[in-house]
């Protein structure tokens, strides 16, 4: 069968090993190795791929972390590709290798959440600091009237 290649076809249980390949043979294993470690890296990369564009629709600046976002996936499909090798060790070498990468953006990651907590504390002191001053300003303006009033009457 021609097959479109996906992370599935390592499953331990619905790939296409398992056709020719019982379940626990060394094959299976391979194939299922090569299957948690591929989809677990796919699935954090796409958590920070969506946290980039969110961050960016944001009008943060994101290009540096794109970029370590880039070579982490870059890494991610050499791993893939070099499933074909079906050499364990090579396949390993570049998904650890991007999981360092995923390591550094997650740093990353963490300084922006960080610095947008802060803005956002910033902005909630600025707010209450401009409610205070407008409350400030209308009584003394209240005042002001009632004093008024006051002289006016007498």
């Amino acid at each position: 069968d021609i097959i479109l290649p996906d992370l599935e076809m390592f499953h331990s249980e619905k790939g296409v090993c398992i056709k020719c390949h019982e379940i626990g043979s060394p094959p299976i294993s391979l194939a299922d190795s090569f299957f948690k470690g591929l989809s677990s890296l796919e699935s954090i990369l796409g958590e920070i791929e969506h946290f980039i564009e969110k961050t960016k629709k944001s009008g943060r600046m994101v290009a540096a972390l794109y970029l370590e976002f880039s070579n982490a996936r870059n890494e991610f499909l050499k791993a893939r590709s070099l499933t074909h090798t079906l050499d364990l060790n090579r396949v390993s070498a570049h998904l650890l290798e991007a999981n360092y990468m995923i390591e550094d953006l997650r740093k990353g990651i963490k300084k922006i959440e960080a610095e947008i907590g802060y803005r956002k504390k910033f902005a909630i002191a600025v707010d209450v600091l401009f409610v205070i001053i407008i409350g400030l300003l209308l009584t003394l303006r209240w005042n002001l009237k009632k004093k008024n009033l006051k002289e006016e009457i007498s």
